[in-house]
């Protein structure tokens, strides 16, 4: 499992500030944070996820766009193949992210 992410120097001013096996953090013309997720479907990794990203919007006052698959689901409805369905994650309810 991992995350690539791609993009033309020439076109983009964009550079890499951190990473980790479920995101990748960048900056983006120097006023724009942009952090691309692929989120473990794994419980325990989940919340490590959250443990990161909550630290990652702690850090900034620049405006911060996360974006990407954090697999979790509002509603088990909303799932239809694979395995349990991992419910809507508290991270997305509470104000620190």
């Amino acid at each position: 499992m991992g995350i690539w992410l791609l993009w033309d120097s020439f076109m983009v001013d964009m550079k890499i500030v951190g990473s980790h096996h479920q995101y990748i953090h960048t900056r983006i013309r120097l006023k724009l944070f942009y952090t691309f997720v692929y989120g473990s479907p794994n419980i325990s990794s989940m919340d490590e996820l959250w443990e990161e990203m909550i630290q990652l919007s702690t850090d900034r006052n620049d405006p911060w766009l996360a974006i990407g698959d954090f697999n979790v689901y509002p509603h088990p409805h909303e799932k239809s193949e694979g395995g349990p369905v991992n419910v809507y994650h508290a991270g997305f309810d509470d104000d620190k992210v």
